[in-house]
């Protein structure tokens, strides 16, 4: 016999999968797939926005100008520390002003809250007089339920 033989006569013995058993993995594999179906995460109205929050304060009797160059834009480069930020962007208007942060989906909510009210509490008495107290206003991502939290007292000394 030559070489071409003995390949030839290795190939045709070589062991193949009967049909029965293709389709009997195929079913099986299936089955697999129909059972981890209710598993998959699926939202009726997925969300596109990302987790974040607003830092909101009021500064009566103030124009627009003097709220953004006072305090909205201090505010703004202190909160811009926060780890895990995607972006940041901020608005001042006639006696208030707001900073929204927003922040990787990865990041979490409750750190990152934390850290930037510590970085207010750091803040606060270098913003001018006549500045209310910072509040800030978290954004859940996937619930419509929008939570609060504010602290306000006459006296900084009692917010310590």
């Amino acid at each position: 016999m030559t070489k071409m033989q003995n390949i030839d006569s290795e190939i045709v013995k070589s062991p193949k999968a009967s049909a029965f058993t293709l389709i009997v993995a195929f079913v099986c594999v299936a089955l697999v797939g129909l059972a981890l179906i209710p598993l998959l995460p699926v939202k009726l109205n997925p969300s596109r926005t990302l987790p974040g929050f607003t830092v909101r304060f009021s500064m009566p009797g103030t124009s627009a100008r003097v709220v953004e160059m006072t305090a909205t834009s201090k505010l703004e480069a202190m909160l811009a520390r926060v780890k895990g930020i995607r972006g940041i962007s901020s608005t001042s208007g006639n006696g208030w002003g707001s900073v929204s942060v927003n922040l990787d989906k990865h990041v979490d909510a409750a750190v990152a809250r934390f850290e930037a009210s510590t970085i207010i509490r750091q803040t606060w008495p270098e913003l001018p007089d006549g500045v209310s107290y910072p509040y800030i206003q978290m954004h859940i991502v996937g619930q419509s339920v929008v939570f609060l939290w504010h602290l306000r007292s006459m006296h900084p000394l009692l917010l310590s």
